[in-house]
């Protein structure tokens, strides 16, 4: 486990910050102009101040931390092969998603939490997988901007609805 408890610059498009097999724990502010190259682990954004989620691709993804007035800030597109666990709690703050995407596209099953989605795709990353591919949703869910779901000729993806509300207020391509 690594842990980066103060703010975390990376102000360099040409670094790379490769996690490996090590889980990473964000808990100060987050700036990377840089690649994160995650590996087969978890990074989670904790702490209890404002954060902004790196776009990238994540094995699995966590948020967590009392955040009182702060927020967190999705940006660009998230794309997410595993869990995905919004777990942070606010009194004032929230999830800022606004202009955000986040792509499940793992090359097996996943879970699609309950969150307020701006955009959301649900897909696999893998083009040669001849295996179908189920993503369920597990809590409710709302979608502020699109709703897509797609996946390769050679296998196919499947968003399976649960018991939930489901709501998608934008275009949905299927």
């Amino acid at each position: 486990l690594t842990t980066v408890g103060a703010a975390y610059t990376n102000s360099n498009a040409a670094i790379t910050l490769v996690c490996g097999n090590n889980n990473l724990t964000y808990n100060g502010a987050v700036t990377n102009s840089g690649l994160l190259t995650t590996g087969a682990n978890s990074v989670t954004y904790g702490g209890t101040g404002a954060q902004t989620i790196i776009a990238a691709n994540y094995s699995n993804l966590a948020t967590s931390g009392a955040r009182t007035i702060n927020s967190l800030t999705f940006s660009g597109t998230i794309g997410i092969a595993g869990s995905f666990t919004p777990a942070a709690t606010f009194a004032g703050g929230s999830n800022i998603v606004t202009g955000s995407t986040i792509d499940f596209n793992g090359d097996a099953a996943q879970n699609v939490p309950a969150f307020t989605y701006n955009n959301l795709n649900i897909s696999n990353i893998n083009p040669s997988s001849a295996a179908a591919r189920t993503k369920s949703q597990t809590g409710v869910v709302t979608v502020n901007g699109d709703l897509n779901i797609g996946g390769y000729a050679a296998s196919i993806t499947t968003f399976q609805l649960g018991n939930f509300n489901f709501t998608a207020l934008g275009s949905s391509n299927i």
